[in-house]
């Protein structure tokens, strides 16, 4: 069982000096996070000479990346809105990154579910019906898109209660869309919080699971924790993993601390504690 990490804890670094700093303590896999993305992009348009710089630093430094995490918060109300103009210009925005993680084989793009604007309008069943009927019309879309690319997309499990959180949600939505180029990123920190049991969640979305974000908090908020220093039962992810088969490496989402030394002490510590409890997954 092989894991990397998400470049986000390594945020206050320029993506090439975070890559850098992965490949110095051994990481071999590495998701860029929307962090990173974001400081390499501008109006709507990648840095195409950044992401060239990164493909060379892949090639001298021997580690692979395999997964982009997409763009999350405001724009993620874009995806569902009515507002043809507002949702035709997030889908380019969408687009314009897929083409780049086409070009220079940056794995599997990260996406959290289209989010519908609060309004009076709507009780929580009407609310639900029209996030479900939003998402299905937005990931149609995108998976298009991604399949004239070859780039897979996966759909994460929401933080927030609503549409997205539950793994039926999730399995709904990638059979409605019928795509093979649409599966499932789960979220271990996101599932902690909303109760999720580990085992049987797992083993509902096996066939569609494609990326994963690996993390612990305290069971109350997403705190993008070490392993092991929360209260996830982390030998029942292991072996939940092992027993499905999960070959894709696993990805420590992990946040930044501010400060270099810690930084990497926190990175030094996850990459002890995950090879132990790889070895306890036997």
């Amino acid at each position: 069982m092989d894991y990397g990490f998400d470049s986000w804890i390594y945020s206050i670094l320029d993506l090439e000096k975070a890559l850098e700093r992965f490949s110095a303590n051994g990481v071999r896999f590495i998701e860029i996070s929307f962090e990173h993305l974001s400081k390499i992009s501008r109006n709507n348009e990648v840095d195409s000479n950044a992401l060239k710089r990164i493909r060379e630093l892949e090639e001298s430094l021997g580690f692979k990346i395999i997964q982009v995490h997409g763009p999350l918060g405001n724009i993620e109300f874009d995806f569902a809105s009515e507002d043809d103009n507002r949702r035709n210009k997030a889908l380019r925005k969408l687009c314009n990154w897929i083409k780049y993680i086409s070009e220079f084989e940056l794995g599997v793009f990260i996406l959290h579910t289209a989010r519908i604007d609060p309004s009076h309008e709507y009780n929580s069943l009407s609310l639900l019906e029209k996030s479900r009927s939003a998402n299905i019309r937005f990931f149609r879309e995108v998976s298009k898109y991604a399949s004239d690319y070859g780039v897979k997309v996966a759909v994460e499990n929401r933080l927030e209660n609503g549409y997205g959180a539950l793994p039926k949600d999730l399995i709904e939505l990638v059979n409605n869309v019928g795509s093979d180029y649409l599966g499932i990123c789960f979220d271990t920190g996101h599932a902690h919080v909303n109760k999720l049991n580990l085992e049987s969640t797992l083993e509902s979305i096996r066939e569609f699971l494609i990326a994963t974000h690996i993390h612990d908090n305290n069971g109350f908020e997403d705190q993008h924790l070490p392993p092991m220093m929360g209260s996830m039962q982390w030998n029942v992810l292991m072996k939940t993993l092992r027993k499905i088969d999960y070959r894709n490496p696993l990805i420590l989402e992990i946040h930044e601390y501010g400060k270099l030394e810690l930084d990497d002490n926190v990175l030094k510590a996850s990459i002890i504690l995950m090879n132990e409890l790889i070895k306890e997954s036997f």
